[in-house]
């Protein structure tokens, strides 16, 4: 086990260009997670943030994060790419239909961030909801995992922009699951330890001694409200 200051000396050792999997129990503290890292982000402010929102997941974050007190306003001149939902949060810089073929709809998202990665540098991309796009091709899954797959891979290496990509492990297969922990270069599982305490370990890693380690915060190391 390590410390939350150790935690932080690890989270700065992350650097640009590489992808990060988050991955999640339904029952983790994600909002709280989105919180810190959006804090964290927003204290170095030479980088740029970068939100892809799918099926409102932005506002099932930032809601909970307003009923203990944050300061969501925040988030009001943070860049967003709207995919499927109804409700806006954020500066909307594009709108993705998803009613689309995925070929269709992954291309153009894929052409945005490129011209957008060459002009806002050095972008950290959050990437929230796409477990949730699983969910609409029962039928093609294959298909659409090979073309998410592919989205991935397009922007690995790519020094202008870090992403952190969320997914609920209740929603995503195991074999889709393998395949994205397999393209990107960490990937960091949160589960919760009792009720006071959530624990990030590291499940992949570019440097194998990380591999196995873990991250236990305490509910007590994090203030319940920020302004």
């Amino acid at each position: 086990m390590t410390d939350g200051e150790s935690l932080i000396e690890y989270l700065s050792s992350i650097k640009f260009g590489e992808s990060v999997l988050v991955e999640y129990s339904p029952e983790a503290p994600i909002p709280i997670i989105f919180r810190e890292t959006i804090e964290s982000l927003l204290i170095r402010s030479r980088y740029n943030i970068l939100i892809l929102d799918i099926f409102d997941t932005l506002h099932m974050i930032k809601e909970p994060l307003k009923m203990i007190g944050w300061n969501t306003e925040k988030l009001n001149n943070i860049d967003v790419i709207k995919a499927g939902g109804i409700i806006n949060n954020g500066n909307i810089v594009k709108r993705i239909d998803i009613s689309n073929e995925p070929a269709v709809y992954i291309l153009e998202f894929c052409e945005f961030v490129k011209e957008y990665y060459a002009t806002h540098r050095p972008t950290v991309l959050i990437a929230l909801g796409i477990d949730k796009l699983i969910r609409l091709y029962t039928n093609e899954v294959t298909s659409f995992e090979i073309h998410i797959a592919g989205a991935m891979k397009k922007f690995l290496g790519d020094k202008s922009r870090l992403a952190l990509y969320f997914a609920n492990m209740a929603l995503v297969p195991k074999e889709t699951l393998y395949e994205w922990e397999e393209i990107v270069t960490r990937v960091f599982e949160i589960t919760l330890k009792g009720k006071m305490k959530f624990v990030i370990k590291v499940k992949k890693s570019p440097s194998i001694e990380d591999h196995g380690k873990e991250f236990v915060i305490s509910a007590d190391e994090l203030p319940l409200v920020k302004a």
